[in-house]
């Protein structure tokens, strides 16, 4: 593979664990779990050779929340990003997959019998 050879498998393997990610993302809060796994598939497209980290989840978008408890309110043990926002993130990363597999000519295929 030349040096500027983007690798398709790396990429396409991303692209169906974000589409698996945001087709099962719970709500209306999603745990830091699942930015992980995003980051993770995105940490894939940076081996394929793409510039990708405007899609990232920023560390500042996840944060401990605050639920009822009874008189007062309790801290999480757990951090959280708002399900809109991380979709905006996911959202975005498949478009940019959908568009540049479009844009990736397919590499030429040999015609005939290969040498055995």
């Amino acid at each position: 593979m030349a040096e500027s050879e983007l690798d398709l498998d790396k990429v396409l393997r991303a692209y169906a664990r974000i589409k698996a990610l945001r087709d099962n993302l719970p709500g209306p809060i999603v745990s830091e779990a699942y930015v992980g796994e995003f980051h993770d598939a995105l940490g894939n497209l940076t081996q394929a050779r793409l510039d990708i980290d405007e899609f990232r989840v920023p560390d500042s978008a996840v944060t401990y929340r605050w639920f009822p408890g009874g008189a007062r309110r309790v801290k999480s043990d757990k951090r959280y990003v708002d399900r809109e926002f991380m979709l905006t993130k996911v959202d975005a990363a498949l478009l940019y997959l959908d568009l540049l597999l479009k844009l990736t000519p397919e590499p030429p295929r040999e015609l005939g019998f290969g040498r055995g």
